[in-house]
């Protein structure tokens, strides 16, 4: 459970079921199953549903290559906390390069398409949602002939209802 005092503007997250609490937490968001947690050291830390806390969270998504890595920036001053938020998308595979320039990474695929293929994969793509009936099984096809690191895992449920 999260609780947000008001008078100091810090959170309060408690476990429900030891009723253990971390305090004087600066910030605090969910991210999939975990929170991140800004501490009172002004460092950032990620909370598993065990009460375990860890530095990073690595490849704990699993359902595709692409999965969105998280980092944050703060800025304080005497009266305000700013909280700066990046996610980026990358696959595992990627190569990223963090050092070519101070605010910005460059993610270098090994493997590109050529120009030819990427025109006719768009093609096919429309002629695709051209015909009436199009099925989700019909795209996740598609998708796995065009690029071959996509995994799809079927749950029968959209986005919105997972989140």
């Amino acid at each position: 459970m999260i609780t947000k005092n008001n008078a100091t503007d810090h959170f309060e997250i408690t476990n429900k079921l030891t009723q253990e609490k971390l305090q004087n937490v600066k910030f605090v968001r969910p991210v999939m199953n975990h929170y991140q947690v800004l501490n009172e050291d002004m460092k950032v830390l990620y909370l598993n549903e065990n009460w375990e806390i860890a530095d990073t969270l690595d490849n704990f998504f699993g359902l595709c290559g692409t999965v969105p890595h998280y980092t944050m920036s703060v800025k304080e001053n005497k009266d305000s906390l700013f909280v700066y938020e990046n996610e980026t998308f990358y696959d595992f595979n990627d190569e990223i390069d963090m050092t070519s320039f101070k605010a910005l990474g460059i993610v270098k695929n090994k493997s590109k398409n050529s120009k030819l293929e990427i025109e006719q994969m768009m093609i096919a793509f429309e002629k695709m949602f051209e015909k009436k009936g199009t099925k989700k099984s019909d795209i996740v096809a598609m998708l796995n002939e065009y690029l071959p690191d996509f995994k799809h895992i079927e749950t029968g449920k959209s986005l919105d209802q997972k989140m």
